[in-house]
Parts: structure tokens; sequence; C-alpha cells
């Protein structure tokens, strides 16, 4: 299987109350997740865990997710 990557939302300085996410699926390595988020120190736990929510949903297991959350 070849990787496939798909984004969406939307980013940037001036963005509020929105995030930008990628995925990129592989043939091993399990899930990594990278997330940056100016809110990360209260709300972290919450993102990871609705993250992992979606890919369990989805049956996503080898996949790289990227988030950028500007709070």
């Amino acid at each position: 299987m070849s990787a496939l990557s798909a984004s969406a939302g939307t980013r940037g300085s001036r963005v509020r109350s929105d995030c930008f996410v990628t995925i990129t699926s592989s043939d091993e390595g399990g899930r990594h997740l990278d997330i940056k988020s100016k809110v990360e120190s209260m709300y972290g736990g919450f993102i990871r865990q609705s993250i992992n929510d979606m890919l369990d949903f989805y049956d996503l297991e080898h996949v790289v997710v990227e988030l950028e959350d500007q709070g």
C-alpha cells in the first residue's frame, strides 16, 4: 500500500476556534500523533482521546496525525 494523505481545516495566526489536520497512512508503525496547540496543557488529553476515538471508529491503525490548533 502506498502512503495516502489528506488534510482539512483552516490555519494561520488570525484563525481562531478551528484547527488544521493532516492524516497520512502507512503500512506499519502504529499511530503517531503530532499535536501543536496553544491549549494543549489544558485540553491535550481530550484532544488525543478524540483523535484516537475517530481512528478507532474508522479502524485506522498505522497513521500519522498532525494537528495544528490555535485555541
